[in-house]
């Protein structure tokens, strides 16, 4: 993004000349009518009541950067968020995704910043990335702060080694420039901003949708981005719309290079490469610049050669060269090591497929667009990247469900009334996409966006089916807000879905209210238990396993068991709390019992439920003491979690995972097994941490926290007092 910092305009007619001072930024950000104050926060803003926001660090295109800090932890993001609301299937909007997906793939490396997360915020999505505690590229060459030829090399060889690693994971970034250039308080350089960047696969041939802005427009200021280039800093490629590969990004690395040598950028056309170059070359170098060695003026001359064959063959042998010219030109050896890219192992990055409903999320984008074939779809099909990882396949599906559940909008609000079963379950599919992605937020802004629509299109028109149909919305709105801690939101949700299903029972329509009615009661008592009202939760319970046997015929043998089988997990939990362990274990085992009787349970959804009650009966085995009772169930539920993640890819149950290691960590502390203790416990931490601060799951901190204080607990019984007191 660009810095936000200006110096000076040169005298007339100083404009082409190399080492003139040049105004650098511009602000040319679009905003939709209306809107003109999206994305303009003040510093002290509280953002999902869990980011303050900090200071701007940067504004450019139809985005702006911030610095935000999480109000438990005070760690720090850089926040990215559009000025503009998104329309579902909009081209930006596409753009805003392409762009979370290519930068998400990335591996770890320390010349790339990282991209962590993405949030739905006021109807916008925005990208939480690494904060650097930096100043731009462009902002040191402003400030003249780059005057010894090793710092200036030193940053040139990082660069061309962030480029190896985004272009080995098959990334392009398209718009290397020194504001997407930082520079930390130890010298590290951090490429950034992946806007305009794409998955090699996708751009081997042009890309019609990307030309949404227009030809370049020659009063705007060359060094910002605008439609799919930054024109002081673009590729002769670039600039006449040809197929792009890897070595666009060696011209504009160039280009990023010779500023250091020159001062802030005195050109307009980066496609004139190679007789900016030139000019450069023709004058002597103003100081505090220092002079162009000719081994670099090779490579750079070698880069921004108009045919891209002739360039070098990758960034490696550039950063290699460039080592060599370090060597020569300071006489001493260049001291930073390569580094390995490294992707998140607990994240996981193999291609899966997630049943999230009863149909993929391909199969209701087909169904929705053979609906009306005068509604065009505009994302899908051929239009879609590669899966590359897990996060990257729950952000195509994103993309798919809100084009799918657009349609079907669209269509049941011009009177197919029975549309609206689908409706609701392509919504709960997209739903439940967003909580795995951890945008517990989005997910929120889908049921409320339905609801909305439904109110404004059937007002107090709907029929028993849909009243069972929005009662499962609000269900699973309440559980979101349950896990978010967001209580009195999740009361309310819990209680108009419970109406809702009632006044369908009390006219003899039980069929399918029995059901939604039973899971709403179950999912009120977890949320009474988690805010300590365990006499209302117990009751709760026990009134939805009423429930089931009383409208027996209204459910299957498998759900009925499941339901039943959850109703007492909660009341043993309710006995758990208020310390009456061994009266909590019986009712565990009757919980147990009935899960037992569903066939292939543990391959299924029901596994999950069955992990998590081995995790509680264990729980209340180690309150009492017996540890090793305790071991089977834990080891039980590891083996189930670690086959549901591994083999069909349940990557949303690490954060059950986590807690069984804690619990084993526990038991086996107990045991005087220290050490192994250590290491599972560590593993929660990890897992937990990640989902915390590097998935989006930001409910998780008080999980963390508690898996914190009990490795405190566990090095403390190892007698590691002083480690101890940081675990804690």
């Amino acid at each position: 993004m660009v810095s936000g910092h200006t110096t000076d305009r040169p005298a007339a007619g100083d404009c082409n000349k190399p080492n003139a001072q040049k105004e650098t930024v511009d602000d040319t950000t679009v905003t939709e009518p209306g809107d003109s104050r999206l994305g303009f926060w003040c510093a002290g803003t509280v953002l999902l009541k869990q980011f303050v926001v900090g200071k701007l660090l940067g504004s450019g295109g139809a985005a702006r950067v911030y610095r935000v800090r999480h109000v438990q932890t005070g760690e720090s993001y850089a926040l990215k968020v559009p000025t503009v609301s998104f329309v579902p299937g909009a081209c930006r909007q596409r753009l805003f995704f392409r762009e979370i997906r290519t930068w998400m793939d990335l591996p770890r490396h320390h010349n790339l910043t990282a991209c962590y997360f993405f949030k739905s915020i006021e109807n916008r999505i925005g990208i939480f990335s690494e904060y650097v505690d930096g100043a731009s590229l462009d902002e040191r060459i402003i400030r003249e702060s780059i005057p010894d030829l090793s710092q200036v090399l030193d940053i040139a060889i990082q660069i061309a080694r962030g480029l190896v690693v985004a272009h080995a994971a098959g990334v392009i970034h398209q718009d290397i420039k020194p504001s997407n250039i930082i520079i930390d308080s130890e010298g590290t350089a951090k490429i950034t901003d992946f806007g305009l960047s794409r998955a090699h696969e996708m751009i081997k041939d042009a890309d019609p949708f990307m030309a949404i802005d227009g030809e370049i427009d020659s009063k705007s200021n060359p060094s910002i981005s605008r439609g799919i280039m930054t024109p002081s800093y673009c590729s002769l490629e670039q600039k006449n719309r040809l197929a792009l590969d890897h070595r666009t990004d060696m011209w504009s690395f160039a280009l990023t290079v010779l500023t250091m040598f020159t001062g802030p950028t005195w050109w307009e056309n980066g496609a004139e490469g190679r007789g900016i170059l030139n000019m450069y070359l023709a004058v002597s170098p103003r100081p505090p610049y220092p002079e162009l060695p000719a081994d670099v003026r090779y490579v750079l001359h070698r880069c921004l050669d108009p045919v891209p064959e002739n360039r070098w063959t990758d960034m490696a042998e550039v950063a290699d060269r460039l080592v060599s010219a370090y060597e020569a030109c300071v006489g001493t050896s260049y001291t930073r090591a390569p580094v390995t890219p490294r992707f998140d192992a607990v994240e996981g990055y193999s291609p899966v497929v997630v049943p999230m409903g009863y149909l993929t999320p391909e199969t209701w984008l087909q169904r929705a667009a053979a609906l009306d074939p005068g509604i065009p779809v505009t994302a899908g099909f051929g239009t879609m990247p590669p899966i590359r990882s897990r996060r990257t396949e729950l952000l195509v599906h994103i993309e798919m469900l809100e084009e799918a559940q657009r349609i079907y909008r669209l269509v049941w609000g011009n009177g197919r009334w029975e549309l609206f079963e689908d409706l609701i379950n392509v919504s709960l599919t997209l739903m439940e996409t967003h909580r795995v992605a951890g945008n517990a937020p989005g997910a929120v802004l889908v049921a409320d966006s339905l609801m909305d629509s439904v109110r404004t299109v059937r007002a107090g028109n709907l029929t028993d089916g849909e009243r069972c149909l929005l009662a499962e919305i609000d269900n699973r709105q309440a559980m979101l807000f349950s896990d978010m801690g967001e209580y009195g939101d999740a009361f309310t949700a819990h209680d108009r879905g419970i109406r809702l299903c009632e006044e369908v029972l009390f006219t003899g329509r039980y069929d399918r209210a029995a059901v939604r009615l039973a899971n709403l009661m179950l999912s009120r008592s977890a949320t009474s238990g988690k805010v300590g009202d365990y006499a209302a939760a117990a009751d709760m319970a026990r009134a939805a396993v009423a429930l089931c046997r009383t409208y027996c015929d209204a459910f299957t043998e498998s759900v009925r068991m499941n339901l039943v089988s959850s109703g007492y997990n909660i009341e043993a939990n309710v006995l758990q709390a208020a310390g009456e362990y061994r009266s909590a274990l019986a009712v565990y085992e009757r919980a147990e019992a009935m899960l037992a009787g569903i066939s292939g349970q543990e391959e299924t959804r029901s596994g999950n439920r069955l992990a998590i009650l081995c995790l509680n009966r264990a729980r209340a085995m180690i309150l009492i003491g017996d540890y090793d009772d305790a071991m089977p169930l834990i080891d039980r539920a590891i083996d189930i979690l670690e086959r549901q993640i591994r083999r069909f890819g349940r990557s949303e149950h690490r954060k059950e995972l986590a807690l069984a290691y804690q619990h084993k960590a526990t038991a086996l502390s107990a045991l005087a097994c220290h050490d192994r203790a250590l290491e599972l416990i560590d593993e929660a931490v990890a897992i937990r941490d990640t989902l915390f601060s590097r998935s989006g799951m930001i409910e998780m901190a008080y999980d963390l926290g508690v898996t914190l204080l009990e490795r405190g607990r566990i090095l403390a019984r190892r007698r590691d007092h002083a480690g101890a007191i940081v675990g804690y």
